[in-house]
C-alpha cells in the first residue's frame, strides 16, 4: 500500500514518505531533535487520496532533524547603466535534513519501518599479481654454428681495405663461401700499399715533421713594401713649388656697365574741350495753339 503526503515548509512543498529523507528551508531545531510539521497540503492512503483546504484537518508529519549546513555561496551583481548604480550580494542558502519517522491522518498513524542494518562489506585482500613472464632474447649471430665463417684474406693485412664478409644465402642447402681473389699486377702509376705495424706506437707529437712555411703572405708583404718605397722616392725627388708662384694673379679690367635706357617723355596735354549748349529747333519752330477769333 503506497502512502504519501505532500507537507508545506519554508514556503515551499515537499512530496513525503514515511522513511524518506528530504533536505527543507533551515528550522530553529538541532541534530536529534523530532520536528511535527501541521501544514499537510495531501495525504494519499493506497487508492484513498485527501485534498485539504488549504490543509487537511487533524493532519501532521513527524520528522527527525538529522544534519544542519550550509550550501554554496552564490553571488548576484546587479548594476544599472548610467544611473551609478551597481551592487553585489552574496548568500550561502542554510539547510535542515530531516528524515520522515511517521505521517498521522486523524488517529491513524502510519510509521516508517525499523531501518535496515548498515551492511559493512568485508575487504577481501587483493592477490598479488602474477610476475611478468621472463622475456627469451634471440641469440647472437656468432653463437649459432651452422652460419658458414669467411676466411681470412691476405688482403686483411693491408691499410685501407676491409675484408669482405661472406653472406648466408636464403637456401640453406646452397652456404655461400667467400671467395679469395688473386693479386692483379701493380701499374707503374699505382702506388704500393704501405704496411703498418699495429705493434708499433704511433709517433709522439714532437717527433713529427714540422710544416714548410708558407712564403705567399711573406711575398705579399715585400711586394708591398717595395711599392710604397718607390712612391716615397718618387715624391721626394719632384721640385716644390710656391703656392704664390703656381696660382698666378691677373688683374681684370672693369668692363664698363651699359647705360640703362631711356624712358619716352610723355606727349603733351590735350587742351580741354568746351561744352556748348544746343537748343533744340524743333521746339522754337513748333506752331503755337490757334487763336480763336472774338465772337
Amino acid at each position: 500500500m503506497t502512502i504519501y503526503a505532500v507537507m508545506k515548509t519554508g514556503g515551499k512543498e515537499y512530496r513525503v514518505a514515511p522513511g524518506d529523507v528530504v533536505k527543507v528551508e533551515k528550522l530553529e531545531a538541532g541534530p536529534g531533535t523530532t520536528v511535527e510539521i501541521r501544514e499537510v497540503c495531501l495525504i494519499a492512503i493506497g487508492q484513498d487520496v485527501t485534498v485539504g483546504s488549504p490543509t487537511v484537518a487533524d493532519a501532521r508529519v513527524v520528522a527527525e532533524v538529522i544534519e544542519e549546513g550550509s550550501g554554496e555561496k552564490i553571488v548576484s551583481f546587479k548594476k544599472k547603466r548610467r544611473n551609478h548604480y551597481q551592487m553585489t550580494i552574496d548568500d550561502a542558502q542554510s539547510y535542515t535534513i530531516l528524515r520522515i519517522r511517521e505521517i498521522a491522518a486523524g488517529k491513524s498513524v502510519y510509521a516508517a519501518g525499523a531501518p535496515p542494518p548498515e551492511v559493512v562489506a568485508e575487504t577481501v585482500p587483493a592477490s598479488p599479481p602474477p610476475p611478468p613472464a621472463p622475456i627469451e632474447l634471440p641469440l647472437p649471430a656468432e653463437v649459432h654454428g651452422d652460419a658458414p665463417v669467411a676466411p681470412k684474406m691476405a688482403s686483411d693485412d693491408r691499410v685501407g681495405t676491409q675484408p669482405q664478409a661472406s653472406k648466408p644465402s636464403s637456401h640453406a642447402e646452397h652456404p655461400v663461401h667467400g671467395v679469395e681473389s688473386a693479386p692483379s699486377a701493380a701499374s707503374s702509376t699505382e702506388i704500393p700499399p704501405v704496411r703498418v705495424d699495429a705493434a708499433a706506437p704511433a709517433p709522439a707529437l714532437e717527433e713529427r715533421r714540422p710544416r714548410k712555411p708558407s712564403y705567399g703572405i711573406a711575398a705579399l708583404v715585400m711586394t708591398l713594401l717595395a711599392i710604397a718605397a718607390g712612391l716615397l722616392v718618387w715624391g721626394t725627388g719632384q721640385p716644390r713649388v710656391s703656392m704664390e708662384a703656381a696660382v698666378e694673379v691677373k688683374p681684370v679690367a672693369a668692363t664698363p656697365q651699359a647705360a640703362p635706357p631711356s624712358l619716352p617723355e610723355p606727349a603733351a596735354k590735350a587742351p580741354p574741350r568746351k561744352e556748348t549748349a544746343i537748343k533744340n529747333p524743333a521746339a522754337a519752330s513748333a506752331p503755337s495753339a490757334p487763336v480763336q477769333p472774338p465772337e
